[in-house]
């Protein structure tokens, strides 16, 4: 797994959707701060910012939700402050005031979803997984 793109502080993490509001900026620094020696990227694209640690992504902050791949990292976090914490066998999940469903107008059910077969991530619509490069 190589970690690409450009580093970023954690001020320009939550400088990066201009769109979050104030608890929004305190989930995803207390997630942040929950990654020991955390490196925090956005890779080439700019869809996400992934935080690093141990050559591993623990957390990946999307303008809408953050997810933690392994959810490791999500496991210790205030429960207070995540109320709405998902969860299934392969990651964690905490949506954000930004969140925005699809339209029900349009049926993305019917597409099948293609799903890297190492880390068993759903694919960007570059069909490359992030992990993989």
């Amino acid at each position: 797994m190589a970690m690409q793109g450009a580093r970023l502080s954690q001020k320009q993490v939550l400088e990066w959707f201009d769109k979050w509001d104030y608890t929004d900026r305190v989930q995803i620094t207390a997630a942040l701060d929950a990654i020991p020696d955390a490196v925090r990227i956005v890779p080439p694209y700019g869809g996400n910012i992934g935080a690093w640690t141990d050559a591993r992504r623990a957390l990946i902050i999307w303008p809408g939700w953050l997810t933690w791949p392994a959810g490791r990292w999500a496991r210790d976090l205030p429960p207070d402050l995540f109320p709405e914490m998902q969860r299934d066998q392969q990651c964690s999940w905490h949506l954000l005031s930004t969140f925005r469903g699809h339209d029900a107008s349009v049926s993305s059910k019917e597409r099948p979803v293609e799903v890297c077969p190492i880390h068993f991530l759903v694919l960007p619509a570059t069909g490359v997984c992030d992990d993989c490069g």
